[in-house]
């Protein structure tokens, strides 16, 4: 407090006169400064201290964050990774790290922050056995900046914060009070922070992740979710676990994205969620380094309903991804056949549209031979159930070698693990693949494996037996 008068917070003054004289100066007032009490917000994004690096301290963090947006504090930035004081060997522990990382993702500000302590590393090509799923992280970030800023124009239009507790949409629901690992980010994400290490000897975290009412499509495992309930789940080192509400559409960045100053590109990619046949966004965009932000602005509105999305008119070409979709009989882009792909990482049906000059809509439509577009329920959960299948194979072609086998594993196996791969050369034939996987999975299981079980340690013959039994059980799911 200020020494002659009382009242006066130093640090509060101190951030009005920062962002005050930025705006002299024609620029948009940004700063990042300490707390100054409440009301202090209005000038600075929050710096919440220099947190310990600690499991008990990541796990206050979501809390934190959420509940901030109470006293309207909604945008704050924390050292991810923890900045003092570390647990034992925490100053240096890569799945502590990376849970860090990937939960800063969801948070106004992502920035890493220690004091100089040699037992504590924030270069993420110091962690070999996380650089992965680190770099992972950052790339989603630099993809969900679009959704981000919208999500902070509705913040400033609204007074409602990016990042809020479950309660705010589910008051009624008294599990929605005792999320403390979770919270909305926008108005479609839930955002989730592993705040727990593996067990020993497990290679997979377990958490409870509260959903709401309706369906949520789980990103990270390509799972379609009921909601009403607390879900457990599990995630491994590389799974930044983050649900999108069913039919909601996520604007994105393409890949291509490296410095969010200079963009580079006017192109944008959808993520339509599966698990509802409508829904709605709109993408904000301004020119990001002056202040007239409150009339020089664009708003394009992107529609959908069933099969036919309809994208406001903008200059530049969209990728539409729709995971989970069965396969459609025919693609068209403003009138005109277009083809379309399939993504065998995301497992989901991709079109890419010709570049518009922004005098007029863009409108896709999807045609399916059943009228209108549904969940194939064959894909959902595959993007989690292929990654445990990847990881099977590999291990089963060093068994094969270590009992004096050839490595080659059999026709059956290979149909089920190399369909997707398949899908992707023949989009066109995506229907029958999947059929074909199926039936291939039952062969493994009834006459391959039988012949392997011998030579493998039981624990391995279950896996194997699980990874192809998995394929029978998931058209009851939907």
């Amino acid at each position: 407090m200020s020494k002659d008068k009382p009242s006066l917070s130093n640090t509060f003054w101190l951030n009005h006169i920062f962002a005050a004289h930025s705006a002299d100066k024609g620029g948009r007032p940004f700063i990042y400064h300490r707390w100054g009490g409440l009301g202090s917000h209005r000038y600075q994004v929050g710096f919440s201290g220099d947190c310990k690096v600690s499991w008990g301290m990541l796990a206050a963090i979501p809390w934190f964050t959420a509940t901030a947006s109470n006293v309207g504090y909604g945008y704050w930035g924390h050292d991810i990774g923890g900045h003092h004081n570390p647990d034992g060997d925490d100053g240096r522990n890569g799945e502590l790290f990376t849970r860090w990382l990937q939960s800063g993702v969801f948070t106004p500000v992502f920035k890493t922050h220690s004091t100089k302590d040699a037992a504590i590393e924030r270069r993420i090509w110091k962690y070999p056995d996380h650089f992965d799923a680190l770099m992972g992280a950052l790339k989603l970030r630099y993809r969900l900046a679009p959704y981000i800023y919208t999500a902070a124009r509705e913040t400033y239009d609204t007074g409602v914060s990016m990042c809020r507790p479950m309660y705010y949409d589910s008051p009624e629901d008294e599990r929605a009070y005792h999320a403390l690992n979770q919270y909305m980010f926008g108005d479609d994400i839930i955002a989730v922070t592993i705040t727990n290490a593996m067990a020993k000897g497990e290679h997979v975290s377990k958490t409870e992740v509260y959903l709401p009412e309706g369906r949520w499509y789980d990103v990270s495992s390509g799972e379609l979710l009921e909601g009403g309930r607390i879900a457990a789940r599990e995630y491994a080192i590389d799974q930044n676990p983050w649900l999108v509400r069913a039919g909601a559409i996520i604007p994105l960045y393409p890949e291509s994205v490296r410095n969010l100053a200079k963009v580079g590109t006017d192109d944008l990619e959808l993520l339509f969620a599966p698990g509802a046949d409508e829904g709605e966004c709109e993408v904000y965009e301004d020119d990001g380094d002056n202040a007239d932000y409150a009339a020089n602005c664009r708003r394009t509105r992107v529609t959908r309903r069933g099969g036919r999305v309809v994208i406001g008119p903008r200059a530049g070409s969209y990728t539409l991804r729709f995971p989970c979709m069965a396969q459609p009989a025919g693609v068209k882009v403003d009138g005109a056949e277009c083809a379309w792909s399939w993504d065998p990482v995301d497992f989901a049906v991709v079109v890419k549209t010709p570049r518009a000059d922004g005098t007029r809509e863009t409108v896709v439509e999807l045609a399916f031979e059943k009228g209108a577009p549904v969940v194939d329920a064959r894909l959902t959960g595959l993007k989690g159930r292929q990654r445990e299948i990847d990881s099977a194979t590999e291990e089963f072609k060093i068994r094969l070698r270590k009992v004096g086998w050839a490595i080659n594993l059999p026709k059956s196996w290979q149909r089920f693990w190399q369909a997707p791969a398949a899908i992707e050369a023949r989009p066109g034939d995506m229907t029958r693949i999947l059929a074909g996987r199926e039936a291939a999975a039952a062969e493994f299981i009834e006459k391959d494996l039988p012949r392997y079980a011998p030579k493998f340690p039981a624990d391995f013959t279950e896996r194997l037996r699980r990874c192809a039994a998995a394929e029978k059980m998931v058209k009851s799911e939907l």
